[in-house]
């Protein structure tokens, strides 16, 4: 009876451990197939092309295509190379492609006269397919305003009837749809820039920008110039650009603080109705010591900070003349190399960054901010799906103030965005459709 316990208890014991032996293959080989699965994801699938000139053009469709390449064939005509062999590629041998992308490769065909197909009233689409059985492939294609509906074909190059050989393509001219009725541009000069820009708004303009072109005398903003010209009828999506003209009681001169006492860089300052922005501390041992620069300089609107650099390399003055105790000061931690950034003006709304290592920037600069229009319309840019289906828009903005998402929508078709934004500083927009990248710029 005991012998037969004892049996029981080793075999459940060695089952314990086989089950335990079990799972543990099972959660590595788990682990390794997570591993592979997000190596495989990271990984960027990229094929460096093979020498196709002289290949069958359907044996380089093949291997292209196992590889996931999508081929745009167009006809050429080469001597020395047989009948339907690719005659040039692009990219060239030995370049990476991206698997998914395509590769454009020439088909070496005897020049023959074909007569050129109606193409005008067919939707683009098609076009490469009715081509195809003619033996031509498209060439340019463009888009304009038309009565056809959006993505029909308006014109083709050459037109249709005439012969011409199997080497040359088709340009075609594709409609967006019809174009929108224009409007009468209102005059805008002498108004000030909050009623110049209502009126454009009531009008129906909404591509709306604006530039200093010069010092008033007047306690408005006012517009000195438009572009374009009034009484002249535009679509609505034309920018309206408004030279304004700054009240003189808003600018002021700034005044030089380069070799002046850090004591009187303050009291200069306010004199001229500005304030004392971030000091950054340097340490060069080719300049003199004391203030080496400082921005902005020339003409700046009245209230507006002025950022100094103060080189403390043989310093005698102290660098507390600069700051009261009630301002937000700091203390070199290092009087012999780097540089760090103050903000004095506690009553600022700017924030000094922080960082590592010797040397820490300056917060944006206020002047840098600026308003710009941003224009979204899928009929202008020759996205058919756009027109036809609803998407998700998102914009990115880069700035000195960070990275940040400033529009999200959910848009139906054919539904663009036009408004306002704010930059600051060195910027820089990015677009996406749907969750992929669209466009990315510097404005």
């Amino acid at each position: 009876m005991v012998r037969s316990l004892e049996l029981k208890e080793k075999k459940s014991a060695l089952l314990g451990k086989r089950r335990l032996a079990l799972m543990a293959i099972i959660v590595l080989a788990t682990t390794a197939l997570f591993i592979l699965s997000v190596q495989r994801y990271l990984k960027v699938e990229e094929l460096r092309l093979p020498d196709l000139v002289g290949m069958n053009i359907q044996d380089a469709k093949q291997l292209l295509n196992q590889e996931n390449i999508k081929v745009i064939a167009f006809n050429e005509n080469k001597a020395n190379l047989a009948i339907n062999a690719v005659s040039s590629q692009s990219p060239k041998a030995g370049e990476l492609v991206r698997r998914g992308r395509s590769v454009s490769l020439g088909v070496n065909l005897p020049k023959t006269e074909i007569r050129v197909p109606v193409l005008t009233g067919a939707r683009l689409q098609d076009i490469e397919k009715i081509l195809a059985n003619y033996n031509l492939h498209p060439g340019e294609i463009s888009y304009e305003f038309g009565s056809e509906d959006f993505g029909k074909i308006l014109r083709q190059d050459p037109v249709s009837g005439s012969t011409i050989t199997n080497d040359i393509t088709i340009n075609i001219v594709v409609s967006r749809g019809s174009e929108p009725a224009k409007l009468p541009l209102p005059q805008l000069v002498s108004l000030s820039q909050n009623e110049a820009e209502k009126r454009l708004r009531a009008s129906g303009f909404y591509n709306i920008s604006s530039q200093i072109a010069g010092v008033s005398q007047k306690q408005i903003f006012e517009v000195v110039d438009q572009i374009p010209e009034a009484g002249k009828s535009f679509s609505p999506h034309t920018r309206v650009t408004l030279n304004i003209s700054i009240p003189s009681n808003k600018v002021v001169d700034v005044p030089s603080l380069i070799g002046i006492p850090l004591v009187q860089a303050r009291s200069y300052l306010n004199s001229r109705g500005l304030v004392l922005g971030n000091i950054i501390y340097a340490t060069d041992p080719d300049q003199a010591p004391g203030i080496i620069s400082y921005e902005p300089s020339g003409f700046t609107l009245r209230g507006s900070p002025v950022e100094i650099v103060v080189n403390r390399y043989n310093l005698n003055e102290p660098i507390s003349n600069l700051t009261s105790p009630n301002n937000a000061t700091a203390n070199p931690v290092n009087n012999n190399t780097g540089s760090i950034t103050v903000n004095p003006n506690s009553t600022t709304n700017y924030q000094t960054p922080t960082g590592s290592g010797g040397s820490v920037q300056a917060s944006p600069n206020v002047f840098n901010k600026r308003q710009i229009p941003f224009n979204f319309l899928p009929q202008n840019i020759g996205l058919q799906n756009l027109l036809q289906n609803a998407y998700n828009f998102r914009l990115d903005l880069s700035d000195d103030l960070g990275n940040r998402t400033i529009i999200e929508r959910q848009l139906g078709p054919g539904q663009g965005i036009s408004q306002m934004i704010e930059l600051n500083g060195q910027a820089t927009l990015t677009t996406y459709i749907n969750g992929s990248l669209f466009q990315s710029w510097n404005p």
